[in-house]
């Protein structure tokens, strides 16, 4: 697994016009905190859409059943079934793609609704062994919804843990901001994240995706674990970033958005 890695970012230097090479840690680093990222952008994506979805009701009940007619908004036409009970909604995926780069997404998801005030709404969202592309994703979150005359704000707490071939294992916990209009996400927050048995902190800054499926250009994600060892990633748009790390290394890395 080592020599592939190290061949894929020998590959893309090569490509992009670079001479030098990550190292496989740091490269490995490199695609497990942007597995990490991603798995944030799943579940936000996902909180917006049924935040957005339970427009002004006003009890658990009723925003249960508001949010239970996201399904329309997923391609192909009936990849997405909802089933409502009290104030929760079971979703059912199979291979489908929805805003905000959410992409090939598999399995099922439980979300439960409360009110946390007079203006706003708690979301709870669980899911476990969800496919997102080519990664597996466990999934619970728990978001607080304010809703502004033009921009809307989730505030959550995630505990996330993924796999994929590329990235390996992670664990994630942490907090951080979503916010969206008709067309964009974005990220912005802080969490702890675990590879290859060590722990890391990880700062996400301006991290956007709109309709594409990749994160646009300008965001930024800077990774920090034991002995003050980082590696930060730069986004450009499309499916690969640019990663830098804090002995001089640099190269780009594919993204899981591309996989």
């Amino acid at each position: 697994m080592t020599s592939k890695i190290a061949t894929t970012a020998l590959l893309l230097l090569a490509a992009c016009g670079g001479t030098e090479m990550i190292a496989a840690d740091d490269l490995a680093t490199s695609q497990s905190a942007a597995l990490s990222v991603e798995a944030a952008n799943q579940a936000g994506g996902f909180l917006a859409l049924v935040a957005d979805s339970t427009g002004d009701a006003a009890t658990g009940i009723a925003a249960a059943q508001s949010a239970a007619q996201l399904t329309s908004q997923f391609t192909p036409a009936g990849c997405a079934t909802a089933t409502t009970s009290g104030n929760q909604v079971t979703y059912t995926f199979t291979a489908c793609t929805g805003p905000y780069g959410m992409t090939k997404l598999t399995g099922t998801v439980i979300v439960q609704f409360s009110l946390a005030g007079l203006s706003s709404m708690e979301i709870e969202v669980a899911s476990t062994g969800l496919l997102v592309g080519a990664a597996t994703l466990d999934l619970s979150a728990t978001a607080t919804y304010d809703k502004g005359a033009t921009t809307y704000t989730l505030t959550v707490a995630s505990t996330t843990k993924g796999t994929s071939a590329r990235a390996g294992a992670i664990t994630q916990m942490g907090m951080y901001t979503i916010t969206w209009d008709a067309t964009c996400l974005q990220l912005d927050g802080t969490f702890s994240s675990g590879f290859r048995a060590e722990t890391w902190s990880t700062a996400i800054s301006g991290y956007e995706r709109c309709s594409n499926q990749c994160p646009k250009a300008g965001g930024m994600v800077t990774v920090t674990g034991p002995n003050n060892r980082s590696v930060t990633i730069s986004y450009s748009g499309g499916g690969t970033a640019y990663a830098m790390t804090s002995s001089g290394q640099s190269g780009m890395i594919a993204l899981p958005c591309a996989d």
